[in-house]
């Protein structure tokens, strides 16, 4: 957070990518990764060293071939959707990506904690159909980029086609037990 004047996540960031250290990380990095995966199989719950996995793969710059296609799209500027802080591109018909700008500053709200969260969200409910499958996830050049499973529609746009009656009331219920499932399917 910013109490300290600093963000911790941009120190660490800054640390991983600089252009001096790059070729010492990137032959650390690897053993460090095979650690968290060794410790995650020793626990009984391998919770926490999938979060510092995922929380490494958000810090160090590193696109996949499919970020860079995902980089690619918004180029070309093929949204499907903005928001506040960044928009949706269709990369495929199968496939979209989140693209959400990093912070610019030490002074900028950090975007990353809200990303992680995100990732470990959509991380814990892979395989239950209850949010679209993340298939990759990382950091390149100044975007946090979150690959996932492209889901067609709109809530917005469904709402807007639905008269009120009881057949809506259903589906609107059945969508919020959905919902209630997928929170407990992550705190399990």
């Amino acid at each position: 957070g910013d109490s300290l004047r600093f963000h911790v996540l941009d120190c660490l960031h800054q640390h991983l990518n600089d252009p001096k250290r790059s070729a010492h990380v990137e032959k650390v990095l690897p053993s460090v990764i095979s650690r968290l995966e060794a410790w995650g199989a020793a626990m009984a719950s391998s919770g926490r060293s999938h979060g510092a996995s995922r929380l490494l793969r958000l810090l160090h710059e590193k696109a996949t071939p499919v970020i860079r296609k995902a980089l690619v799209a918004e180029q070309r500027g093929a949204f499907i959707g903005r928001g506040r802080f960044g928009g949706v591109v269709g990369v495929d018909d199968g496939t979209c990506a989140k693209i959400l700008r990093r912070e610019r500053s030490n002074r900028d709200r950090s975007v990353c904690h809200a990303v992680y969260g995100e990732v470990s969200a959509l991380w814990l409910l892979k395989g239950t159909q209850a949010a679209p499958e993340l298939l990759d996830f990382g950091l390149s050049r100044d975007c946090y980029v979150l690959v996932m499973e492209r889901c067609q529609g709109t809530l917005a746009s469904w709402r807007f086609d639905k008269v009120l009656n009881d057949d809506l009331v259903r589906d609107v219920a059945r969508l919020f037990s959905k919902c209630c499932r997928a929170v407990e399917a992550m705190h399990m």
